[in-house]
Parts: C-alpha cells; sequence; structure tokens
C-alpha cells in the first residue's frame, strides 16, 4: 500500500497540537458560517443564473452535472476573464507535452465560461466550480476524480483545499498572488487562510514578493517557488489576432470601470482631443454596465455609437462603446495607444501585458497595485507611462497624436520586454509535470 510520502508534495498529516485545534476552530466556524449564508447564497446563486439565463450556472454551482462521469486528467480553476485569459497560455503548453490528457477549467463567472467557450479548445471542458459547501465540492471530485488540480492565481478555499488533500489529490497554485486585503487579514480568518494553504502541494509564484507574501500568511516556504508571470506568456495566446478596422484611428480606453468612463469621455471633449479625427473607444470591464455608462456620457453631449447595438461609426463620432466580451485583444490590435482602465480609480488595475505583447504604446494611472511589478517594469524600461491623474493623462494623449513615433518606440520596448519572458507558461508545466505524470495515491479517509 502507498503512503502520502510516495506522492510528492502532498503534505503529511502529524499529531494534533495547539495550532491544530485552533486550525479545527476555524474551520468549524468557516463551516457555520456558510450555514447560516446557504439560503442567501442560493438565492444569489439563482439570481445569478436568471440573469444571465442559464440553469447549468445554477445547477453546477450548486454541485449538480448533467454530464455523465468521467475521469479526467487535469482541474484548472480559473475565477473569471482575467484568468482565463492568463490561463491559456499554459493549458496550451499543457496540450502541446499532454496531448491525450483531458482539462477541465472551472470559473465561477458566465462572462469566464463565454470567453473560455470562444477558444474553442481541444481536450477541454468547462463546468462551473461549486460554492465551498462540503457536499458540493465533494460532488464535483467524485464526478471527475481530477489526478491533479491547478488553482490559477489568488483563490484559497478551504473545502476544495482540504477535500483534495484528503483524496491525495495534489493541489497546485499557479501564478500566485495575493491581494492586500487578504495578507490584512487578522484573527481566525487568518489562521483559517494558514491552515488552507498548509493543504498545498505547490504555490508557484510570479515574483519573490508575491512569494515572501505566501510565506507571510503561513504556506510551508518548502512549497512556495518564483517562476515568473505567467502572462509574459501573453503572445502565445494572442497569436493571430487581427486588429478591428473601424475605418478610423483610435485610442483605447480598455477596461475601464465606474467613473472613468466619465473622466475620459470629459477629457476627451475638453482637451478636444477628438477634433485629431481620431475615435475614442471604450472598452468597460464589465459590459452590463451600459446604461449607467451612457446616462452619465449623456450630459457632454458627444455622438455616442453602441456596438452591442451595431451603431454604425461616421464621422461626426466622437465615442464607440465596445460593451462585448471577448473582442479586448482585437480592440487592442487595432489602437493607436491604450489607456489600462481601473488604474484612474482605486482598483489595482488590469493586465499590462496583453497591449506590450502586441507593441501598443500604453499609459496607465497610479492605482496599479495588481500589477505593480510588471508596471514597475514597462515604466523602467521606457515600455509604458504612468500618469498621477486625469491631467497629466490628457497630456500624454496629446504628446501622443502630436509626436506618434516616439510612442511608436514604446510599443517596441514593451514587445521586447515579452519576448525575453515569453517561455515562462512552459517553466510552469516544467515544475508540475511531476504531479500530471503521477498516479494518485488512495484517499487517506
Amino acid at each position: 500500500m502507498t503512503n502520502a510520502m510516495d506522492y510528492p508534495g502532498i503534505p503529511v498529516k502529524t499529531a494534533d497540537t495547539e495550532a491544530q485545534k485552533k486550525t479545527n476552530c476555524g474551520f468549524l466556524r468557516y463551516q457555520a458560517i456558510l450555514v447560516v449564508l446557504f439560503p442567501v447564497l442560493l438565492i444569489y446563486t439563482a439570481y445569478q443564473a436568471f440573469k444571465y439565463q442559464s440553469w447549468h450556472f445554477f445547477l453546477q454551482r450548486v454541485g449538480f452535472f448533467s454530464r455523465p462521469k468521467r475521469p479526467i486528467d487535469i482541474w484548472l480553476h480559473t475565477a473569471s476573464v482575467g484568468e482565463v485569459n492568463a490561463a491559456l497560455p499554459l493549458i496550451k503548453e499543457i496540450q502541446k507535452k499532454y496531448p491525450e490528457k483531458t482539462v477541465l477549467v472551472t470559473t465561477t463567472t458566465p462572462t469566464g465560461a463565454k470567453v473560455l467557450t470562444q477558444k474553442k479548445l481541444t481536450n477541454t471542458i468547462h463546468q462551473y466550480l461549486p460554492i465551498d459547501y462540503r457536499f458540493m465540492v465533494s460532488n464535483l471530485l467524485k464526478h471527475y476524480q481530477p489526478k491533479c488540480v491547478l488553482i490559477m492565481e489568488t483563490e484559497i478555499w478551504p473545502n476544495l483545499f482540504r477535500l483534495c488533500y484528503n483524496r491525495n489529490i495534489p493541489l497546485c497554485t499557479v501564478n500566485g498572488r495575493l491581494s492586500r486585503r487578504t495578507l490584512d487579514t487578522t484573527g481566525w480568518i487568518r489562521s483559517l487562510l494558514k491552515s488552507t494553504l498548509q493543504y498545498s502541494s505547490l504555490i508557484l509564484t510570479r515574483s519573490d514578493n508575491d512569494s515572501k507574501a505566501y510565506i507571510a500568511l503561513g504556506a510551508n516556504p518548502d512549497k512556495v517557488k518564483t517562476i515568473g508571470n505567467i502572462k509574459f506568456s501573453v503572445e502565445t495566446a494572442i497569436t493571430g489576432k487581427t486588429k478591428l478596422d473601424l475605418a478610423r484611428p483610435y485610442v483605447l480606453a480598455a477596461s475601464t470601470h465606474a467613473s472613468e468612463e466619465l473622466m475620459i469621455a470629459s477629457l476627451w471633449k475638453d482637451r478636444e482631443l477628438k477634433n485629431s479625427g481620431q475615435l475614442l473607444v471604450v472598452v468597460p470591464r464589465h459590459p452590463q454596465r451600459l446604461n449607467d455608462i451612457l446616462a452619465q456620457l449623456q450630459e457632454l453631449n458627444l455622438d455616442l455609437a453602441v456596438r452591442s447595438r451595431n451603431d454604425t461609426i461616421s464621422n461626426n463620432t466622437d465615442i464607440y462603446i465596445a460593451d462585448t466580451i471577448g473582442e479586448l485583444i482585437d480592440f487592442m490590435a487595432g489602437a493607436d495607444i491604450i489607456f489600462m482602465g481601473g488604474s484612474l480609480v482605486p482598483i489595482g488595475g488590469h493586465n499590462v501585458l496583453e497591449p506590450a505583447a502586441l507593441g501598443k504604446p500604453m499609459v496607465f494611472g497610479p492605482y496599479m497595485e495588481n500589477f505593480a511589478s510588471e508596471a514597475e517594469l514597462l515604466t523602467g524600461f521606457a515600455a509604458a507611462i504612468q500618469v498621477d491623474d486625469l491631467a497629466q493623462l490628457g497630456n500624454t494623449l496629446e504628446d501622443a497624436q502630436q509626436h506618434p513615433d516616439k510612442y511608436s518606440e514604446l510599443g517596441s520596448n514593451a514587445k521586447h520586454i515579452i519576448e525575453r519572458h515569453k517561455d515562462t507558461a512552459s517553466r510552469y508545466v516544467a515544475e508540475l509535470s511531476k504531479y500530471m505524470d503521477a498516479e494518485p495515491n488512495v484517499n487517506r479517509h
């Protein structure tokens, strides 16, 4: 009979200690909170299913699956659109090395599922991640019997981690990063997160700072390793992308959040940037905000066109709102310059490596906490511009209109940085191969 020591990376159980008692107490509190919240979460999930017209979303989020039971090789969890896009180079590298293996990809949002479906990946199936109740997660594990579980970036689910441990299924974090909110937790929640991390087989992070953050939260230092940001392999994911032809040159405001659309549209009008002949294209992070955006921009008396309504772009159109899913990179490919949203307001920024891989000049605001190392790298090598406020953004866009050659050099520098790091996804697969190659042990219980 095999034991835990035969399988690389599986934590070994130890005798109960005071720390273990605190851990158990934390898990009991967590389970109690889930019990109390059960009606609320059920109603909210039903509301989301109704909103997106997806009965499958509701059933799968509560742990019921319509597909026949089938063992799969690798389960990769990607929360939403950002994580799906980040995971694409990894999926392609896995498919290249293991063409015979099936990959189950889970998301928690319909938008993430839609982006994944549009990619039409081979040997890949999609399900929604069940809510973190033991019986719901257990149903998924019994249904698909994965041999290896990969978690993209930030997700830490106590029941999921513990159930994988109990079944001797290696669970690895990929492109790991922790939010400031997670790191700042205290008391029993911090203790719960610490104990949950102990069930990890391996934590592979974006940077040394991310590795230190996991260790500070309580991860076993022997299980934490810095690989690099997998999003540097984005070139693989965007291969073959062609720019959208809007019949006019345009500036792109990508992944914008509430208030940013109004700020940038006001800037576009007040600085008379629209008089250059360029169009302003706005791709909101959450397309369902369209009505709110239109209501805010109405007071500016600008000529607006909306993509989901099939509006025609004319010479008089000032702003084109692209409220669609899955087209952001296509819009990036055709832009003269890109502003990355979520950075003029305290959101923390969005992925700046996709426009970099396309060789596009890029500017972003002061709030880039979620992509601090990437922003520092790009600005440090004159591959992007970071502004402090809206006024500086206006100055930059004016300068870009007057000196396009200077900004073209920014884009070239950015593309060069991506090319130097594009093997990151293959290095992740090399680290994970011992788990994807191995056969699982028997369940602990």
